[in-house]
């Protein structure tokens, strides 16, 4: 049998109810970290923790990497210029909200509070000439194509702004959450 660290999906929750019997009678001594996003009181994953560990010398491939698994490149789009420009407004966004201490619901929450245009108005007036390269002349766009892109951006981010149990499960450190890394592989079983 495997005695090594495991990181088990668990979608109905069988499995973490067995393994904690099997810990609890002995029979397993892996401590184990139970990530369930509908116990408010369990602890979450911080995507942030990442950006904050790694640098800023690569912040914005990460961040970009980020952006890239929330909105991912379809083969089949026939006019890729619409995820493009969606990705590149969150990833300004996020480099713009991140430094000012922000959890990734938050800064959620922070884009979807705006139009994409008043977004953009705000990102535009950054100092941070990585924003700028980021956004370009986004801030310029007709304004029936920036909501265009708002209708996107909405529709792929939504939920990360308004479920209580996703906002819970992606809160960090910044909002006083108990977290859980990679790095508790070490030690615990997730």
């Amino acid at each position: 049998t495997w005695s090594g660290p495991m990181c088990v999906t668990d979608i109905n929750g069988e499995l973490s109810d067995r393994y904690h019997q099997l810990y609890m009678l002995g029979y397993v001594t892996r401590p184990y970290i139970r990530f369930d996003p509908t116990d408010l009181e369990g602890p979450s994953y911080d995507p942030i923790r990442w950006l904050m560990q790694d640098g800023d010398e690569n912040l914005i491939s990460n961040i970009q990497e980020m952006v890239l698994a929330l909105i991912p490149i379809q083969p089949e789009d026939k006019q890729p210029f619409w995820v493009e420009t969606e990705r590149a407004v969150l990833e300004a966004a996020i480099l713009y909200f991140y430094p000012l201490g922000l959890s990734f619901p938050e800064i959620t929450v922070k884009v979807m509070s705006m139009t994409t245009k008043e977004l953009c108005e705000e990102l535009a007036k950054s100092k941070d000439i990585r924003i700028q390269i980021i956004l370009g002349e986004m801030s310029e766009m007709k304004d029936e194509t920036l909501a265009c892109v708002d209708r996107g951006l909405r529709n792929k981010l939504k939920l990360f702004a308004t479920d209580p149990f996703i906002g819970h499960a992606l809160r960090g450190k910044r909002e006083g959450a108990k977290c859980f890394s990679w790095d508790d592989l070490d030690e615990y079983n997730i």
